[in-house]
């Protein structure tokens, strides 16, 4: 939805550039609170949730095994829900990262959008099996190489 906004493409587009879309939205086409934009290698939030400053967060996907991921379907809005759901518990804004996360890897572990998802904490379990990618602004937002 970003590059749609901005007609512009992120498919290969860098951390930096990202983080660089997300503070245009919020200062330039008024957007009140954060800019949440998830990809392949992981998340980046912009954010004036609390005060003018704006802030940014970025939250790498986990590394994981071969053969773990069945399908993306679903994925995204998996990831949503989680942050939406730390939100609702009020959490900072990297615990609401950290859940997207974790739901959204969860989706991938199943042919269907619902199958792979658990109850909250088995979600939240995976920071304890799984390590999170680091992004560096200059990493490529699809590459899963690393």
């Amino acid at each position: 939805e970003l590059g749609f906004i901005l007609n512009q493409s992120f498919q290969q587009g860098t951390i930096s550039q990202i983080e660089q879309a997300a503070r245009l939205l919020i200062e330039t086409y008024s957007v009140q609170r954060t800019v949440t934009v998830h990809f392949d290698r992981g998340a980046v939030c912009v954010s004036r949730e609390y005060d003018s400053t704006v802030e940014c967060f970025f939250q790498g996907s986990f590394y994981l095994p071969k053969g773990y991921i069945k399908s993306a379907v679903g994925a995204g809005d998996g990831f949503a829900a989680g942050v939406i759901y730390g939100i609702h518990k009020k959490w900072p804004i990297q615990e609401r990262l950290h859940c997207g996360i974790c739901v959204a890897t969860m989706c991938l572990k199943d042919l269907t959008s619902y199958g792979g998802v658990g109850t909250i904490e088995e979600c939240l379990q995976l920071k304890d099996t799984f390590q999170f990618r680091t992004l560096e602004p200059t990493s490529v937002v699809n590459d899963l190489e690393n």
